[in-house]
């Protein structure tokens, strides 16, 4: 189960992403599906091919950019573990920053009970080293669920993938047996 509380068959179905029929035997399909030409039903898979190709595409995209996230994190991380250890042997902590493109301003700041994060859109908030770490954590652990959400979600997309490849074949063979039959008869 996910940090959602959602399985694998629930976040496929709230997403609304259906299962590929496997067509082994295509007079039967055709034969349950009598409205369905062969062509048709080729074109059929043909669509759902592009389609759970377009959403593999899209998975991979998002895993990358959520990815992308981490070293930030990580980084926060090693920023804390290097206050504390600041903190703990009572040492201030030395540093410069940016005025301007070429103007740097040192500093020596001495109260390392908290640190400023940056959360995005122009939006800082300031937090207690370990209620700050903790924060990091969750958000590292966040990251992690979510991308093995994602290769999850993207095994299954392959799954499908497969599925509609052999299913095309058995289509794609069905076609030529029945042109060649066609055309000796």
């Amino acid at each position: 189960m996910s940090a959602t509380g959602l399985t694998l068959q629930e976040r496929l179905s709230k997403s609304g992403i259906p299962p590929a029929e496997i067509i082994e035997d295509v007079e039967e399909f055709l034969s349950k599906n009598k409205d369905l030409k062969v062509e048709d039903a080729h074109q059929k898979l043909q669509n759902d091919y592009r389609k759970y190709k377009i959403l593999e595409s899209e998975m991979k995209a998002s895993k990358e950019k959520i990815i992308e996230n981490l070293p930030d994190y990580e980084q926060a991380k090693q920023v804390i573990k290097f206050l504390k250890m600041k903190k703990a042997n009572n040492e201030t902590l030395k540093t410069s920053y940016k005025l301007t493109d070429e103007v740097y301003q040192h500093a020596e700041v001495e109260d390392l009970d908290s640190f400023v994060l940056y959360m995005g859109a122009y939006v800082m908030v300031e937090y207690p080293l370990d209620e700050g770490e903790e924060f990091i954590n969750k958000n590292i652990a966040a990251i992690n669920q979510r991308i093995n959400e994602i290769d999850e979600e993207l095994e299954y997309i392959l799954n499908q993938i497969t599925i509609v490849e052999v299913s095309t074949a058995h289509f794609i063979n069905y076609m030529i047996t029945s042109k060649k039959a066609k055309s000796t008869a």
